[in-house]
């Protein structure tokens, strides 16, 4: 007597094993996600202002009473100086095919893509594929009941 519920599972593993070791699955966070690609920033060239001391001399009566002396007082200017800003480095994430990210601060791809856009209320629950509401059917939601 064959088993038939044993190579069934047996089946279904190694079919899971193909799904999840492919390329688009393998070694990647979040859902949906095929690369994450390490995209670099350059320096970027910041110009800011300071206040830079400027000690300037004047002459006042010295301590005997009768001659005069140099001292020196701050002055303070406003001065500008050029800097680079530390190179970032940022992950890009790159969707499946038939998925995109829901807004850019994501960090998976929830949200599917269909080729036409569903109509009659239809929504778009997964990729080339319309949910249409009650009373309607087709591809894309265009066929009444």
């Amino acid at each position: 007597m064959v088993n038939y519920a044993r190579d069934t599972v047996y089946l279904v593993g190694l079919l899971s094993l193909f799904v999840v070791g492919s390329e688009c699955y393998l070694h990647h966070a979040g859902r949906h996600v095929c690369s994450n690609a390490d995209e670099h920033q350059k320096p970027r060239m910041i110009i800011e202002s300071y206040y830079q001391p400027v000690f300037k001399p004047y002459l006042s009566i010295c301590s005997d009473g009768y001659s005069r002396c140099t001292r020196y007082r701050a002055v303070y200017h406003v001065a500008y100086r050029t800097r680079y800003s530390k190179p970032t480095q940022t992950k890009k994430i790159m969707c499946c095919p038939g998925w995109k990210l829901a807004h850019k601060y994501a960090t998976s791809c929830t949200d599917p893509v269909c080729s036409s856009k569903c109509i009659n209320g239809g929504k778009c629950v997964s990729p080339g594929t319309c949910g249409c509401q009650s009373g309607w059917t087709g591809e894309f939601c265009e066929k009444g009941l």
